[in-house]
């Protein structure tokens, strides 16, 4: 859903100035927000954005040492290598959110946007950095090339007969959605 500019949190622990984010923007655009002992981070790029209809792996390492460093990959190819110099995570007394918001954005001051509508099937938080070979390995064993949709879509004519299924009601064509709640008149059309 489109709620311009403002973005729906895929994993959150931010809170008491400590934690991290990573979050959801239009177009499959992420953005990940580290709270350090010396600021806040926002990290965002080009390439840091998820395939449609393809299965994502989002690998985010954070490295202490000399230079602090933060590493994320897509689909085991390191796109961002975030230098934070002295600064370190900031820990947060926060939990651990999956797909929620404790700072939900707000659509039209009214909506609350802070759930994450779309399949995580794996989160793992490790101990110690990964390095880049681990990761393409992880990658590599998972089946990237599973068609997640194949078993969610059906026939459309497979209620076509069906007398108790509204064949005049605004619907999606497959599988499930909220209940539209009517029509709105705008530029000589009428839209749902």
């Amino acid at each position: 859903t489109r709620t311009d500019n403002k973005k729906i949190s895929i994993f959150s622990n931010s809170g008491n100035s400590g934690g991290h984010e990573l979050l959801l923007g239009n177009y499959g655009k992420l953005t990940y927000i580290i709270n350090t002992t010396i600021g806040s981070y926002t990290i965002v790029d080009d390439d840091l954005t998820l395939n449609l209809y393809e299965w994502n792996n989002i690998t985010i390492v954070y490295k202490s040492g000399d230079n602090n460093t933060l590493f994320i990959y897509k689909n085991c190819e390191l796109i961002v290598e975030y230098n934070l110099k002295k600064a370190r995570p900031h820990a947060s007394n926060a939990s651990l959110l999956i797909g929620e918001s404790k700072k939900p954005a707000m659509l039209d001051d009214v909506f609350t946007c802070n759930r994450y509508a779309g399949l995580i099937d794996e989160f793992k938080v490790y101990k110690t950095a990964l390095n880049s070979a681990i990761i393409k390995k992880q990658y590599e064993s998972k089946d990237s090339t599973i068609d997640v949709y194949e078993d969610l879509w059906f026939d459309e004519d497979l209620l076509a007969d069906d007398r108790y299924f509204p064949q005049y009601h605004l619907r999606t064509s497959q599988n499930w959605a909220n209940e539209f709640y009517g029509m709105f008149y705008y530029n000589g059309k009428y839209h749902a």
